[in-house]
């Protein structure tokens, strides 16, 4: 797991799950806080994401900037699959499946 952007979160979840292994290159789970705008394709060149992983952006509709920061992230050909939970997107490396976009109010 990594968690980019939100270091109180990463603190949260070190005291609550002590085996969580912020270290490993192989990337299950991704946190990106959206404020951070980092490139998509500079996430697939940095870290190692395998088909199965998934990446969670949080606050994609604080601003506008951040909004239209996810909307161009769920064009990319390497998703396959996302979530829109309005507080949160969620994307998916699925490669066997086809490209999916899901919105869901809370």
């Amino acid at each position: 797991m990594k968690i980019i952007g939100n270091l109180s979160f990463k603190k949260e979840l070190q005291e609550q799950f002590a085996n969580l292994d912020f270290n490993s290159q192989k990337i299950d789970m991704l946190l990106v806080e959206a404020s951070h705008h980092i490139e998509f394709e500079t996430i697939f060149s940095k870290y190692e994401l395998h088909n199965g992983s998934l990446i969670v952006f949080n606050n994609i509709y604080r601003s506008e900037s951040e909004h239209a920061y996810w909307n161009n992230i769920i064009k990319s050909d390497k998703v396959t699959v996302s979530i829109d939970m309005y507080y949160c997107g969620v994307i998916f490396i699925r490669r066997e499946q086809q490209k999916e976009h899901f919105t869901i109010r809370i």
